[in-house]
């Protein structure tokens, strides 16, 4: 896969990827990072080694919130920094199984609504990867917040 094909924050293949025209940002559809805009310097700041690696787990949680909440953030090198700071990291574990529970509140339609959590759901809660985003859901599930069902490859 070439890299141009690779989402610039999460690294996973991009579902969509549309050249700018006019406003020179591109806009990237990402099934973990959601959607975005995102001009040339900036995609090429995130894609090399950079003071972001670090925090772009990070810029994923704050993507993947606005596209949530139907917006669409437009990155560019000047403001890469300025949403990494203004997220809002959970506070411990706790924190982070809250913000799943609340996702599946509002992806239900009944109170026994089955809804499924892929790996690629992680920035819902903030984790810093898929391995951090399965124990999150294991300690939700032995606490008895959820309940583990993996009929659809959804996360165990």
């Amino acid at each position: 896969m070439e890299e141009w094909e690779k989402c610039p924050i999460c690294g996973n293949k991009l579902s969509n990827k549309t050249p700018g025209v006019n406003d020179m940002f591109t806009i990237n559809s990402c099934k973990t990072c959601g959607n975005y805009k995102i001009r040339q310097e900036a995609d090429d700041a995130l894609r090399s080694p950079s003071k972001y690696d670090k925090y772009k787990y990070i810029l994923s949680c704050v993507l993947r919130e606005a596209t949530k909440n139907g917006k669409q953030i437009a990155l560019n090198t000047e403001n890469i920094q300025d949403y990494i700071d203004s997220a809002s990291i959970p506070d411990g574990p706790l924190e982070a199984i809250d913000r799943i529970i609340f996702y599946v509140y509002r992806k239900s339609e009944t109170a026994d609504s089955y809804i499924s959590l892929k790996p690629e759901e992680h920035p819902i809660s903030c984790a810093k990867n898929v391995d951090e985003f399965r124990y999150y859901i294991k300690k939700a599930t032995e606490i008895g917040y959820l309940e583990k069902d993996t009929k659809d490859g959804s996360i165990d």
